[in-house]
């Protein structure tokens, strides 16, 4: 997820770039994702912030861009209510929104990268899930790099970092659960030395706790 609330600049903007995609042999392609987001301040004040999302593609291998989705400000929310007033996570599966972008115009090209833009105005969170490239009903090489999901260090100290963006849960070696967050960066300094699972998506990771 992305935290718009602490850049130093307004206009400030994240990108998240696929592999380099063929679909030469491709008729139908699309991309799916799932996002979620919700407003710090009141829309209907005079001052209005406005975080962006976009999604651009390039069928040159990034020498030019064309952007195909953009959202941003009140339209960008999945959330209700709209605003929060307060540093905002999803909370359950109400809070997200699913879009399908119909890929079609970039079948039977090679070089094809598709990038995901976040431009800050010190608004809220914005998370990101579930991305999907599909072509011909098959999924692409981008999600099954997507799922694969790593934590380092491990062993681990004070800090632990997983590579997933969504929902992480930390158990006992026994199912108890410690833990639930949307962090990347999960502070584990206040567990006992031990192993410990994480849960994510589909998978299940082990960590050693020093």
């Amino acid at each position: 997820f992305i935290e718009n609330s602490i850049y130093s600049a307004n206009g400030q903007y994240d990108d998240l770039n696929s592999p380099i995609m063929n679909f030469s042999n491709a008729s139908n392609v699309s991309l799916t994702f799932d996002y979620a987001y919700s407003l710090w301040t009141n829309p209907n004040l005079a001052q209005i912030w406005s975080d962006t999302l976009i999604i651009l593609v390039s069928s040159d291998c990034g020498l030019t861009w064309q952007n195909i989705w953009e959202e941003a400000g009140a339209n960008l929310v999945t959330a209700n209510p709209i605003y929060n007033e307060f540093e905002w996570f999803p909370s359950n599966n109400n809070d997200w929104s699913s879009e399908n972008i119909n890929l079609n115009n970039y079948a039977n090209q090679d070089g094809v990268i598709i990038k995901f833009r976040n431009v800050n105005q010190y608004e809220n969170n914005l998370f990101l899930d579930n991305i999907s490239i599909i072509a011909n009903g098959g999924t692409s090489i981008y999600e099954e790099m997507h799922n694969t999901i790593t934590a380092y260090p491990n062993p681990a100290y004070k800090y632990i970092n997983i590579e997933y963006v969504g929902l992480k849960e930390i158990y006992t070696v026994l199912g108890e659960k410690l833990l639930e967050t949307y962090d990347n960066r999960i502070n584990v300094s206040d567990l006992e030395r031990g192993i410990y699972l994480i849960k994510v998506k589909n998978q299940t990771l082990r960590f050693v706790k020093e």
